[in-house]
């Protein structure tokens, strides 16, 4: 059987059913992830980014070895 064979045989609800399973694992497994206390020091450390003040910003001319006016 080739796969044309087994595309054309599916229903349009068909692609729609099997779109709505892969977004409902994928959103599981985020959720999974966000929960787990492996990532708790990520996300706490994410989280405190915004107040921050310690980040030294560059211009983008001292990035390439350049210099600014």
């Amino acid at each position: 059987m080739r796969l044309s064979e087994i595309m054309s045989s599916f229903k349009l609800a068909s692609y729609a059913e099997i779109g709505l399973i892969i977004f409902l694992l994928v959103f599981v497994a985020v959720v999974l992830r966000v929960m787990s206390k492996r990532h708790q020091a990520e996300y706490e450390a994410a989280s405190l980014m915004p107040l921050d003040d310690e980040i030294i910003r560059t211009s983008r001319l001292e990035e390439r070895g350049g210099e600014s006016s």
